[in-house]
């Protein structure tokens, strides 16, 4: 039995002209390729598609497990469309946000980068953030100060925070569903002034003071009386090592050395041992460009940042809640870690990262917060 179309014809014939008395119409040769079946998606990579007849789609296999021959990836198979937001996927992914200039060509890296980067995350990533956010979920923002929020600089002093990225700050900071946390190596007092908004909760010395938002901690294990010894002997013997510079931060002592000689930073080393080796209970944190010496604690930005999603959730709206960290510094992967399968981890910049997710400079981060702001109304 042959199905007609409802005008009578079948595919390939032509409609009947004035002269054919019976509209039986005429079969000519189609004007155009006949039809073929649709292709079908493709679930896995093959190297090849051999086997199969000639033109015809390429088929998953009737047992669902795909092509033995397919491309290794993902730990020995092809990722699946629905694995990007599964736990197992830890490695970190470069988010493209827009094509600007490096930081290096700004003549002030301070400058008011409102209107700097285009947004262009992923959209999984996006659907995820505005898609929980947008059902009343919670946020927790955790951020690093220098190389996150504000370009890094040749001194510490001059990172300034632009006007956008205070306002978009104040934003979050102020929303009924958000928490925003800013956690920094610097001084607890210093971040404070350079943020210099209410609502925030400010973590010094990567997280062993905390202040803000109704919170408050000051680790136990801290003692005043190494943290003064290592100081003093840091400064007798700076001054022989031009560019460098010790600052005292109250639970922590800092040796900057970003402006010593290339010729004179094994000086810095030597110092930085010497020191460490004659004052007991000190531990060492190499971040960028600095040396700080800390309290001997089981205590990092990973426990802080892990005690500050635990008690700032517990203020939000009951619900569900997103989670998100982001820094540039090696010390920021200890928060990396620590947050593993709880929160949204970005990396700021080059290098090696436990992060889920990465982004190229400041500007680009700028714009992912913006987007937080946009998402949470």
């Amino acid at each position: 039995m042959v199905l007609l179309s409802p005008r009578g014809l079948l595919h390939g014939h032509l409609a009947p002209r004035r002269h054919e008395p019976r509209r039986q119409g005429v079969r000519l040769r189609s004007r155009r390729r006949g039809r073929r079946p649709h292709p079908e998606p493709v679930r896995g990579r093959v190297p090849r598609a051999a086997g199969r007849p000639d033109h015809q789609p390429v088929r998953p296999r009737r047992d669902r497990r795909g092509d033995p021959h397919r491309a290794g990836d993902a730990q020995g198979r092809t990722a699946r469309a629905d694995d990007a937001d599964a736990p197992r996927r830890e490695r970190a992914q470069h988010l493209p946000l827009g094509r600007a200039p490096p930081e290096r060509a700004l003549p002030n890296p301070g400058r008011d980068a409102g209107s700097q980067g285009v947004l262009t995350v992923p959209p999984r990533l996006l659907t995820r953030l505005e898609r929980e956010l947008a059902c009343g979920a919670g946020l927790v923002a955790i951020l690093d100060y220098d190389g996150t929020l504000t370009p890094i600089v040749p001194s510490p002093q001059a990172a300034v925070l632009a006007p956008s990225v205070r306002t978009t700050l104040e934003r979050l900071a102020t929303s009924d569903r958000a928490r925003l946390a800013i956690l920094s190596g610097r001084a607890l007092a210093d971040v404070r002034a350079r943020v210099a908004l209410d609502d925030v909760i400010y973590g010094g010395c990567h997280g062993l003071e905390i202040r803000g938002g109704g919170l408050a901690f000051r680790h136990p294990g801290v003692r005043a009386t190494s943290l003064v010894t290592a100081r003093r002997a840091l400064a007798a013997a700076a001054d022989a090592i031009p560019g460098s510079r010790v600052e005292f931060k109250g639970l922590a002592v800092s040796l900057h050395y970003r402006r010593v000689a290339p010729s004179r930073r094994g000086a810095v080393r030597e110092l930085v041992t010497r020191v460490l080796r004659g004052v007991p209970g000190l531990a060492l944190i190499a971040g960028r460009e600095v040396f700080d010496f800390v309290p001997r604690v089981r205590w990092s930005k990973g426990e802080a940042a892990r005690w500050i999603v635990h008690r700032a959730g517990r203020t939000l709206p009951r619900g569900s809640r997103v989670v998100l960290y982001a820094g540039d510094d090696a010390t920021d992967e200890a928060a990396f870690a620590a947050l593993k399968g709880r929160a949204l981890t970005v990396r700021v910049g080059n290098g090696p990262s436990a992060a889920n997710y990465r982004v190229r400079d400041v500007r680009e981060m700028q714009a992912v917060l913006r987007r937080l702001a946009v998402a949470l109304g």
